[in-house]
């Protein structure tokens, strides 16, 4: 019973890593934001994006991390037009790689 317990978390950890691995992340520079709410108002912005998975901002760090469904790639030019909605303005995006 354990080793079949210790297999299924075996193969369930492996098919989590690919997953990831498939997986677009991006990175976004955003000025303008000075409090909570701020961030709040550019998550829920974000979150309108087709394909996310999570999303997560910064205030310290100015920046956005936008973490999209396996396969599915982000629309860079939506992606700023829905910060500077949000009343931010939006700066560098970056592709993060699994490895970075």
């Amino acid at each position: 019973m354990k080793l079949h317990i210790f297999s299924f978390l075996i193969l369930f950890l492996a098919s989590s890593l690919v997953i990831a691995q498939d997986q677009q992340q991006l990175e976004i520079n955003i000025t303008g934001m000075s409090c909570k709410f701020c961030v709040h108002n550019v998550e829920k912005n974000l979150s309108k994006l087709e394909g996310v998975d999570k999303i997560s901002v910064n205030l310290d760090k100015g920046i956005a991390l936008i973490a999209m469904s396996s396969g599915k790639k982000a629309d860079i030019k939506k992606i700023k037009e829905l910060i500077k909605k949000a009343g931010f303005t939006p700066g560098n995006v970056r592709e993060i790689k699994s490895n970075d």
